[in-house]
Order: structure tokens, then sequence, then C-alpha cells
């Protein structure tokens, strides 16, 4: 190759390089963003949230239909925390979450995304975006798919939500079991997680 097309090749490489990084941007998360898992026991549905997380999601937001290329979420694991109105109730529920979730062998609960399957507009500002990615509870990590909702706002920030159904076993947890006066409580299997997440450009 002649030395000047050579270096024209190199230039046009290294902008193409410089394009491709400058159209991605790190998002955090905004405070505003919510996780909450949903379930149900022979006495009653149940519900936790999470009270503290943190994340950064990898997005080329000046395309028509933002591109999410990387994303990760890490959870303190004894921020999830019961929502029953009275302290008596959140301490047995709390108590019970956080030794399912074996909180002093496994302090953090992750997620990363692993692929992007397909982006839709769905209207203005708005798409569904097809993931599969590594979910670690509880020590274990499963690959599970998830349609997410997003919106992409006039301010900069961007939306995503959905949710997700697992099961508990799948994850090397049993269902806790707790004995009451007159019963045993006992919770199924299955729990779903709901996310309502908002994202930022980092500073």
């Amino acid at each position: 190759m002649p030395k000047m097309h050579y270096v024209t090749a190199m230039l046009w490489a290294v902008s193409s390089l410089m394009t491709t990084v400058a159209g991605a941007q790190d998002y955090t998360l905004l405070p505003e963003s919510r996780i909450w898992i949903e379930g149900a026991s022979n006495r009653h549905d149940w519900e936790a949230k999470v009270s503290e997380m943190t994340g950064t999601v990898r997005v080329k937001a000046a395309t028509p239909v933002p591109l999410v290329e990387a994303a990760r979420i890490t959870i303190p694991s004894e921020k999830v925390e019961s929502t029953r109105e009275t302290w008596h109730e959140r301490r047995i529920m709390n108590g019970l979450i956080h030794r399912a979730l074996k909180t002093d062998e496994h302090p953090q609960i992750r997620y990363e995304l692993g692929a992007v399957d397909s982006v839709a507009a769905t209207g203005e500002g708005a798409f569904v975006v097809y993931t599969r990615g590594t979910l670690t509870l509880a020590g274990v990590s499963n690959e599970i798919g998830v349609a997410v909702e997003g919106t992409k706002r006039e301010d900069g920030v961007v939306q995503f939500s959905g949710s997700h159904t697992l099961s508990m076993r799948a994850y090397g947890i049993t269902p806790p079991r707790v004995k009451l006066p007159g019963m045993t409580l006992t919770t199924q299997d299955e729990a779903t997680v709901h996310f309502d997440l908002r994202v930022g450009p980092g500073s």
C-alpha cells in the first residue's frame, strides 16, 4: 500500500473509532430509580423494596432509538427490605428475606447485561429492548431474558421499566417458612422483580 494511502486509512480508522466511542455515554442511576419484589404465601401477598443500589448503563442516546451497549446494577443484599406496615412485621420479614438471600455470605446482588437481541420503536421517544443478562442472587448466577420498555425524555433522562419472574430454587434459595401462632407461613417459590429505572449522563 502506498504510504499516503496507508496514512489515510489509519486516519479514517482512528476517526471511526473516536466517533463510535463518542457516540456512547455512561449514564448513572438517578435517585428516583426503584426496584421492588412481589410474591405470595399461604397467608398473604408480600412485597419488598430495594432501598439502595448503584449502576451504570452505557447508551448511545443520540440516535432516534437509544442503543444500550452495557448495563450493570449492584444492590447490597441487606438493602432488600420488607414494606410491611408495622415494625414487628418488617423485622420478621426482613429476617426471612436476609436469611434467604444469605446476606452474610453473599453481600451483593448483581445484574450485568450480556446482549441486546433487538430494539424496536413503539412510539415517539418510546422503545422496547429485548435483553439477555446475568443475574447473581445468593451467590448463584443465571442468564435471564427481559423485555425492557424505554422512554427517552427531552431532558436527556432515559427511563427503563419492566419485570422478571424468577424461581427462588433456581438460585439455591429455599422459599422462607416461619411458624406463627396457630399456623406456619410458607412463601411460594416464584417472585416477580419489578424495576423502574431512570438514568442520566454521568458527571
